[in-house]
């Protein structure tokens, strides 16, 4: 049976490389969903420039003519939000097993993250593996997904969105304009 495919972040904002990430992962795969779960709050990250809310509303924009899901359980928990929680939420709930996308960046973090053993025991882990990037000598066990690329990231994004920079071919349709309208990251 194909694994849905976790695909957390902070989504701040949510950009062209996600998407094209999460494509690349559920054809990899052969995954029946992807599942997008934003972060309310990250504890290994900064805050978030944007709100819960306006991340979630930039995701569904983002993800309005694809077949991918986005999951708002972060926001109901307390915070920070911790992804044991929403795989264990989840494993509870589906009647399939799962997989937890992550960046290759994260995997050299990744015994760092609250009950990362359980986490191994809800989900395959598929790390993506970026130009550039090596494994870590002592990385957990996972499967690697050897990702051709796409060097955007939300914090770049971040930055020239404050400095008023254009940013339009890089954000799904309906995010640029959102963002604006919004006024994040100004």
């Amino acid at each position: 049976m194909s694994r849905i495919i976790v695909f957390g972040g902070t989504f701040d904002p949510v950009h062209a490389g996600h998407l094209a990430l999460a494509e690349f992962a559920q054809e990899e795969t052969g995954a029946p969903c992807v599942l997008l779960l934003p972060a309310a709050r990250s504890p290994l990250r900064e805050e978030a420039g944007a709100s819960f809310r306006q991340r979630v509303a930039m995701l569904r924009l983002a993800t309005a003519d694809t077949e991918f899901v986005v999951d708002e359980r972060e926001g109901l928990r307390p915070a920070p939000s911790y992804t044991v929680d929403s795989l264990e939420e989840l494993h509870a709930e589906l009647d399939r097993p799962l997989a937890l996308l992550i960046g290759g960046d994260q995997l050299a973090h990744f015994r760092e993250w609250r009950n990362w053993e359980r986490i191994l025991e809800l989900a395959e882990l598929l790390v993506v593996n970026r130009p550039g990037w090596t494994c870590p000598p002592d990385a957990v066990t996972h499967r690697a997904l050897n990702w051709p690329g796409m060097e955007l990231s939300a914090s770049w994004l971040r930055q020239r969105l404050a400095a008023g920079r254009r940013c339009r071919h890089l954000l799904p349709p309906g995010v640029g304009e959102y963002i604006e309208r919004e006024g994040c990251y100004r």
